[in-house]
């Protein structure tokens, strides 16, 4: 933990945070910790999507905590993993690549015509959503912290921060949510457009 401070206060690349993230994750896992490690492996493959192993494990601590797969099965969800796995640096290159293809797919056609380079245009037009979708997803969440629950029995949502307050609601393990704001042992979070208070003992924050 140590490491990882100094790491985040010295401005450390990313993957360096990341491995020690990854390192964490094992250390809980060894301890017994299930869900902080599931947490720990997800804080790390959020910074670096790339990291096998992390991915690996997050699997086997998922199972471990009695959680399911990280993704879904469906055809949404494998394309919002398949966009999460590139870097906000990754997904901004890609995008100005389908940005300069289809320039120039359009200046082709514009100077040549003909039915081949109609083709190629349409074809580089509806491949768009490709190269931007890496991009959206990243600017969706810029802003917004994402914290994990990690009480393995859940945590209950309340209408205002302190115990007696109206129950407005739960949230299972290893949901994530988007933080808003705190309050000593209270933490403010979206859930469903909408802003509920958890304990803040029951939350990991995700964001390296």
């Amino acid at each position: 933990m140590a490491a990882l401070d100094e790491a985040g206060a010295a401005g450390a690349p990313l993957k360096e945070r990341a491995r020690l993230a990854y390192n964490l994750g094992v250390s809980e896992a060894a301890r017994g910790e299930a869900m902080r490690s599931v947490a720990w492996f997800e804080a790390a493959l959020r910074a670096a999507p790339g990291l096998g192993d992390a991915r690996y494990n997050l699997d086997l601590a998922r199972a471990e905590a009695g959680l399911g797969p990280r993704t879904g099965d469906g055809l949404l969800e494998s394309l919002e993993a398949a966009a999460g796995a590139l870097t906000p640096g990754e997904s901004e290159w890609l995008a100005l690549l389908g940005a300069l293809l289809f320039a120039g797919a359009g200046l082709l056609e514009a100077l040549r015509g003909g039915r081949w380079a109609r083709r190629w245009l349409v074809l580089v037009a509806v491949s768009q959503p490709v190269f931007f979708a890496p991009l959206a997803l990243h600017l969706s969440e810029r802003g917004s912290e994402p914290f994990m629950v990690i009480d393995p029995s859940g945590v209950q949502l309340r209408a205002a921060p302190e115990a007696g307050a109206e129950r407005v609601g739960s949230l299972p393990a290893g949901e994530v949510v988007s933080y808003l704001d705190e309050l000593p042992g209270w933490t403010k979070v979206r859930v469903g457009g909408e802003a509920r208070w958890v304990p803040s003992e029951a939350l990991f924050e995700l964001r390296l």
